[in-house]
């Protein structure tokens, strides 16, 4: 299921359309205009600042934070007013790349190659999500044609924040808020927004070995690496997804239509103008000048013969042609080990590819070679079952040195993934501190012959199991992980059990990014499907939430729309695991809705009407006051005065449509 979120949160709320998808059997209902907003009472102060309150009805003259799209809701009761910003961040694709290098090259998220030589401050990315403006400048070593010698991060998934990375005569700086950040090698910065890495890479193409870099992770899937920054000039790509809205810059609008990501398009669209201080990212900012028109042409032919002789070898076209291009028109012969460094940083580094494209059969005892390990991380592959074997059989299995072992200490299995004995059900297993063999298992089982995604996550407290992008399990035994000691060997499959029948494909294996800034449901109807996660969201203590919700037939147990929980793992047992929660009863449409208070749990309220089949019902479910109330469209069908107390707002919940559980 493909979702759509909208939830303020304390300066900003995101609201996201999404494209329909297909009806599952999971739940037979479609949910759109999901809502959720905090409640004030008139009582409440009024406290305008720098930092705009969402809830409240006033204006000071604030300015929403770079990238932040700022657009006011009403929703008024007897006694609340409340203010929403919003900003946009559904994906609508899957990721691509964009590539920044050179003096300056661009190979566009659509794949169309672009140049440009002028100088100032330019958008390479724009859109509500995320925000990257480059520099360009000239040298004094390379005085016919700029070169990129900087960038700078902001928008709403890096959470307002600013990231700046400045090149200094091959000397980098990052600041992150003004401050700077990652001045020792190697060193490391993580927040709940940002988590960077300052290291050698560890790619798995020879050329891009082992070279100083930078890895920054966002939210929502977004990667940006340096892997060059000699000499003043800056190599950079941008991995991200296709995100709903405008997304344009020197890296193209991501449309899928590299026709478009012309110079003369940019020019029409105004993205070829520099960015004017007021709207620039960077700590000091430059003035712009027009890009002059140069190619090969501008060269000697004594140059032009040494450039195409030194470049030889590129695979790639592109990188060939721009280092013709940079070592004819500067004369530098070292801006060619640039291209070939390029030319394999499109797969990015610290992401660490173990298993490509093409399928692999799984074998006993067959090594994939060692990698650098992380005590939070993230491993990903494509694996199609063929049959099933009596006996364990083994998937993939990464452990830790020195020695490499089965089971069962700490980092003997990080991770381990089976299939149980005569099935293909997963069973996953990943080290954590004081337990070597604990995990996670879903319930259902892989079907034959077909192709699923699987994805395992360690992220403290939490280990989850992703089948087909859906929680199929998690687990919150993580509030200790285990630290690699040593690179990681990787085996698919292990050398101590069966080797299961089936071929992977697309394993990478990379440190974990912060769970994604939630989004919930916007106009356009979305099907249901188990363990669909939407993120992260901020609730309220007073608060009213809203849906369309379409039943189109009943499930013999209880069956789920919306769960708000503040433990990601924990289904019920404990207050804030219900913040609120959406069910239908079994074998009906009649709605069970709870919501957790100090001292109950599990309380609620359950309006007595079942909702039509086929039909769209408007719900609203609000907390205000000491009242939880239920309402289907203007009519108050159920009402729960027990809350004089009521639990706290959160800054951090996990929402689902619908839940694991």
């Amino acid at each position: 299921m493909r979702a759509l979120v909208a939830l303020p949160m304390l300066a900003a709320g995101l609201t996201q359309a999404m494209t329909p998808s297909t009806q599952c059997a999971e739940e037979d209902t479609a949910l759109s205009l999901l809502q959720l907003r905090g409640q004030r009472g008139t009582a409440a102060s009024c406290a305008c600042s720098r930092k705009v309150d969402p809830l409240c009805d006033c204006d000071d003259g604030d300015q929403p934070s770079v990238g932040i799209t700022r657009t006011t809701t009403a929703t008024t009761t007897t006694t609340t007013t409340t203010t929403t910003t919003t900003t946009t961040t559904t994906s609508t694709g899957a990721p691509k790349t964009c590539l920044a290098w050179g003096d300056p090259h661009f190979v566009t998220f659509d794949n169309r190659k672009l140049n440009y030589y002028g100088t100032g401050e330019f958008y390479l990315v724009k859109s509500t999500p995320i925000i990257v403006q480059a520099r360009y400048e000239i040298l004094p070593k390379w005085p016919r044609a700029s070169v990129m010698t900087g960038f700078a991060v902001g928008g709403a998934a890096l959470g307002g924040n600013r990231l700046v990375f400045d090149n200094d005569e091959g000397v980098a700086k990052v600041h992150y808020n003004g401050k700077e950040i990652m001045s020792e090698f190697p060193s490391t910065f993580d927040d709940e927004y940002l988590s960077a890495r300052y290291d050698n890479t560890v790619s798995d193409h020879g050329r891009a070995r082992n070279q100083k870099g930078y890895l920054f992770l966002l939210p929502n899937g977004i990667t940006l690496t340096v892997l060059r920054f000699v000499s003043t000039y800056t190599d950079l790509t941008i991995t991200m997804p296709r995100f709903s809205g405008s997304v344009d810059g020197h890296c193209g609008n991501f449309n899928g239509d590299g026709n478009d990501d012309t110079a003369d398009a940019l020019t029409t669209r105004g993205m070829l103008r520099p960015v004017d201080e007021k709207h620039s990212l960077f700590r000091t900012h430059i003035p712009g000048t027009e890009s002059p028109q140069l190619d090969t042409s501008d060269c000697d032919k004594d140059a032009l013969a040494k450039a195409k002789e030194t470049c030889d070898g590129l695979n790639n076209n592109d990188h060939y042609e721009a280092c013709i291009f940079d070592v004819c028109i500067t004369g530098d012969e070292e801006l060619a080990h640039d291209e070939v460094a390029m030319e394999e940083m499109a797969d990015g580094f610290f992401v660490q590819r173990l298993v490509r494209e093409e399928k692999m059969q799984v074998t006993q005892g067959n090594f994939l070679g060692r990698v650098q390990g992380f005590e939070e991380y993230e491993l990903s592959f494509d694996i199609t079952p063929k049959s099933k074997k009596a006996g364990w059989q083994s998937i993939v299995h990464f452990t830790d040195g020195p020695s490499y072992k089965n089971c069962c200490d700490e980092g003997d299995r990080v991770p381990a993934l089976w299939f149980y004995s005569g099935t293909t059900r997963l069973h996953v297993r990943s080290s954590r501190k004081g337990a070597g063999n604990d995990g996670c298992d879903p319930a259902e089982e892989l079907p034959l012959g077909k192709t699923s995604k699987i994805r395992v996550k360690v992220q403290h407290p939490y280990m989850l199991l992703y089948v087909n992008d859906k929680v199929a399990c998690v687990s919150g035994n993580y509030g200790l992980g285990y630290k690699p000691r040593d690179r990681l060997a990787v085996l698919a499959g292990d050398s101590w059990h069966t080797a299961a029948d089936a071929t992977i494909s697309n394993m990478l294996y990379y440190k974990a990014r912060s769970f994604p800034v939630g989004e919930l449901v916007g106009p356009v109807p979305i099907a249901l499907e188990k363990g669909q996660l939407l993120g992260t969201f901020k609730t309220f203590e007073e608060f009213e939430l809203k849906f369309d919700v379409k039943p189109s037939g009943t499930q013999p147990a209880w069956s789920s729309l919306i769960h708000f929980t503040k433990d990601l793992s924990a289904n019920h047992g404990k207050e804030g695991d219900r913040l609120p929660a959406v069910w239908f009863h079994a074998g009906a449409t009649k709605l069970h809705v709870r919501m957790s208070r100090p001292g109950s749990h599990n309380d609620g309220c359950d309006p007595p009407e079942a909702l039509a089949l086929n039909e769209v019902t408007s719900v609203s479910v609000k907390l205000v006051g000491s009242a939880l109330t239920v309402a289907f469209g203007d009519k108050e069908v159920c009402k729960n005065e027990k809350y004089t107390a009521r639990h706290p707002a959160e800054e951090k919940v996990f929402g689902y449509t619908a839940d694991p559980w």
